[in-house]
């Protein structure tokens, strides 16, 4: 952001920082104040910034997220991002935050499931 010379640039990414705890939709709350006050100085740099927060928040939510979170539990990507879905339409924003523990549970349950399968078959 001071690559860009938005004012309050330090603000800004704090608020940004905190709120963006929240999976998914958290940075979004933190921008839409961060858009009103640039709003207020200057509303071309706002409109910049939006456009910066989303191109940002998409990489971050479809790239980077679901590869570290599913490197670090052993779940595949596609299956975090879709148990984020699945949970948000099935809980809310409270689903989200509990879609992917509870899918790591599952994956994890039922892979070991696989494996006592097939040792079992390779002892008979």
């Amino acid at each position: 952001m001071i690559i860009f010379r938005f004012e309050y640039a330090l603000l800004i990414s704090v608020l940004i920082a905190v709120t963006a705890l929240v999976p998914y939709f958290g940075a979004y709350i933190g921008g839409f104040a961060a858009f009103m006050l640039l709003l207020m100085i200057s509303p071309t740099k706002a409109i910049w910034f939006l456009v910066y927060l989303i191109v940002l928040q998409q990489l971050e939510n479809n790239l980077i997220y679901p590869r570290v979170v599913g490197s670090s539990l052993g779940l595949p990507g596609i299956w975090v991002v879709l148990a984020a879905i699945v949970g948000a339409g099935v809980g809310g924003p409270i689903g989200v935050l509990l879609g992917v523990p509870v899918a790591t549970i599952l994956f994890t349950l039922v892979k070991n499931d696989v494996i006592r399968r097939e040792e079992k078959q390779k002892i008979k």
